[in-house]
């Protein structure tokens, strides 16, 4: 062994070079697309749509780097829940397919008011690799400095949403109460006339008439449900009969012409959910609101009928209950 120690040569440093990665990345355009939620109202909801298609096509595909990737539109202006809102739930499907990697959108607000839903969606495009650019804010979700920004803008949007929610119910409470609250969808048998008012609609009030004999007579909502799609008779909503469809128009106080009011409530809070009112809060009848299909002693009749089969269904899963509590030695 020499005494004097080999040295070690010193590292050769390779300088950077653009891998073919690098390259392709220049080259590769992004798929760039809009997200946004129009007004409520159709007429406002045509024309809000096309202007804000237009605003982003022009706006992406003046960007040499970008392509369009579309627009996803929702309708409402609450967007306190994700999972209401389908064509949102369809931009995160096609981002998890790769159609995607860049979202615009015009603020926090439009994008989510709940911040729960907010963070969470964020976090689950950022590790996709999909950023979201907020244009009123100008924050990108991809900077990781921008997660607290957001957080906060969040919180300020959920708590806009809750005081927007609790005067939108003063609102509606308030015409409830003084009579002038308009529905604003239309209920089975009926249409609205040029002042807003019901009227009867008569060849869907014959289907009700004869819905209310049947069941009358004996038949159940799932016989009468079937019988109607065997007659080839279309459902409110176009489609099929339902059981549930049938008890539902039975249940109505409005075929005999009355106009119960706050039949339903939301909870008061974020995420927003619609429950029925089983006292938690006052309800507003008017009788006589508009003409009848049904008399009152059809519908008294009917209801009876429905409560005395409700006892006998609940009376035989009680006695199955006891008779299983039996056999198992309870």
């Amino acid at each position: 062994m020499t005494e004097a120690k080999k040295q070690k040569q010193k590292p050769y440093t390779i300088p950077v070079s653009k891998s073919l990665y690098d390259e392709q990345n220049v080259t590769k355009k992004l798929k760039v697309c809009a997200y946004c939620r129009v007004s409520s109202d159709l007429e406002g909801q045509i024309h809000s749509y096309q202007a804000q298609y237009e605003y982003y096509d022009h706006y992406i595909r003046k960007n040499e780097n970008w392509e369009f990737a579309g627009m996803y539109a929702d309708e409402g202006i609450s967007g306190t829940s994700k999972n209401k809102r389908l064509e949102f739930l369809q931009m995160i499907e096609d981002c998890k397919k790769g159609k995607i990697d860049l979202i615009l959108t015009k603020s926090i607000t439009r994008f989510a008011r709940n911040v729960v839903d907010c963070i969470t969606t964020i976090r689950f495009l950022k590790s996709l690799g999909i950023a979201v650019y907020f244009e009123k804010e100008r924050i990108n979700t991809l900077e990781a400095r921008n997660e607290r920004i957001i957080a906060v803008w969040a919180a300020v949007a959920q708590e806009e949403a809750v005081n927007t929610s609790k005067n939108a119910h003063w609102a509606s409470v308030t015409r409830f109460q003084n009579g002038t609250f308009e529905l604003s969808k239309i209920v089975y048998g009926y249409q609205k006339n040029d002042n807003g008012e019901l009227i009867i609609d008569e060849a869907q009030a014959a289907v009700v008439r004869a819905i209310a004999a049947d069941y009358l007579n004996g038949m159940g909502t799932l016989s009468i449900a079937q019988k109607l799609n065997q007659n080839g008779i279309p459902a409110p909503n176009q489609g099929r009969w339902f059981d549930s469809t049938v008890r539902r128009i039975l249940q109505n106080e409005k075929i005999t012409g009355d106009f119960l009011m706050q039949k339903t409530i939301t909870n008061g809070s974020v995420p927003f959910k619609r429950e029925i009112n089983r006292g938690q809060a006052p309800k507003y009848l008017i009788k006589e609101d508009h003409e009848g299909i049904l008399t009152r002693e059809e519908r008294e009749r009917i209801e009876w009928i429905m409560n005395s089969r409700r006892s006998i269904r609940n009376h035989h899963v009680w006695e199955g209950r006891e008779e299983s509590n039996v056999l198992q030695g309870k």
